[in-house]
């Protein structure tokens, strides 16, 4: 990942509140992970609840979230710079992610970045850490980490969501670089031919722009301007 030539790397930045102000600190990954998967909920998974008179409902629950893996690695042999110790460096990434927030009683918000590029807002879930090499004393010298966020959706975007007429077919999506409103159109929809609307519908006025880490509320066909005429 390089920006006028100069290589970026891949940063964690943690929050105190939910519109990312407040920052904490951040956490500079010592080397830029070779690949980075990002699951993308299926479309048609339909959520059902149960009723007291034992009749099946569509469910209230909002659509599965998107997904990142990280897999990157940590390394003290002194062959790249960056990390004095990879014990120490594994605490610092827990706290930041994983450990709760005193001033907020929770985990801290977070926004994976690399350059612009990749602006994904999320939570941290999970931490794998497998240690590779050791001193002879024990202490490890390298290890794997695999990382796991869930996206995070903000409270004023996730009530837009639960006013449409069914949560469990509205799509948000995070923009990444490459990303155009006709080719995320057809993968919700199927069909290209309702960026319009969506871009409408989210107050999109530069249809040629899109910025990553943007949010992008894709409502169910028929919803509001959502027509298929």
């Amino acid at each position: 990942m390089a920006s006028n030539g100069k290589r970026i790397k891949m940063v964690i930045e943690a929050y105190e509140k939910p519109d990312f102000t407040s920052k904490v600190g951040e956490f500079s990954l010592q080397m830029n992970p070779e690949k980075y998967d990002i699951d993308v909920p299926k479309q048609n998974s339909v959520k059902t609840k149960v009723l007291s008179n034992g009749e099946v409902a569509p469910g209230n629950d909002p659509e599965g979230l998107e997904k990142l893996v990280l897999e990157f690695y940590l390394d003290a042999t002194g062959l790249v710079p960056g990390c004095e110790d990879v014990h120490e460096s594994v605490g610092e990434l827990r706290k930041l992610g994983l450990d709760v927030n005193g001033n907020i009683h929770r985990k801290n918000y977070l926004k994976v970045r690399w350059d612009s590029v990749l602006v994904f807002p999320c939570v941290m879930k999970s931490l794998k850490v497998d240690y590779l090499l050791f001193k002879p004393d024990g202490q490890p010298v390298r290890a794997k980490l695999v990382a796991e966020f869930e996206q995070f959706i903000d409270a004023e975007t996730q009530a837009k969501i639960n006013n449409t007429s069914s949560p469990d077919l509205t799509h948000v999506r995070t923009v990444v670089a490459g990303d155009n409103l006709p080719l995320l159109c057809y993968r919700i929809y199927g069909d290209c031919k309702y960026y319009i609307q969506v871009a409408e519908y989210n107050n999109i006025i530069n249809l040629g722009h899109l910025t990553p880490g943007q949010k992008i509320i894709f409502p169910p066909l028929g919803y509001g301007n959502i027509t298929t005429k």
